[in-house]
């Protein structure tokens, strides 16, 4: 089924579209990169690519109805792709990253709680 994304009097509107918005993509790489998580030796121009897939993909499937702005929405999708990204290069793998934060949690003392003194 063809959207209007995809008729060609709408290749100009779609690119100019994608420009004003660009600006997003390398915002969330530089939160990203002030997060710390992005790992030394991946390519930061991957992660604009990523980026603009995600861009893309927000232009093709944002419905206004559900109330966020473009950008939020947009801003959503980039991130996503990027960390799926990040994700993928990553050797050790989601499932031990997630085990090694639960066995963290439990060893870290509760603030409160039972066994406190309230006095």
């Amino acid at each position: 089924m063809a959207t209007p994304l995809d008729d060609p009097e709408n290749k100009h509107i779609f690119n100019q579209f994608l420009l004003e918005h660009a600006p997003l993509i390398n915002l969330h790489v530089k939160k990203l990169q002030n997060e710390g998580k992005i790992p030394e030796g991946v390519d930061v121009n991957d992660l604009h690519m990523e980026g603009f897939h995600g861009l893309v993909d927000a232009l093709h499937k944002y419905d206004p109805s559900i109330g966020a702005s473009f950008a939020t929405y947009a801003g959503r999708r980039i991130r996503g792709k990027m960390l799926d990204h990040l994700t993928l290069l990553d050797p050790v793998g989601k499932q031990v990253r997630t085990r090694i934060k639960n066995v963290a949690s439990l060893n870290k003392p509760s603030s409160g709680g039972e066994g406190s003194s309230g006095t």
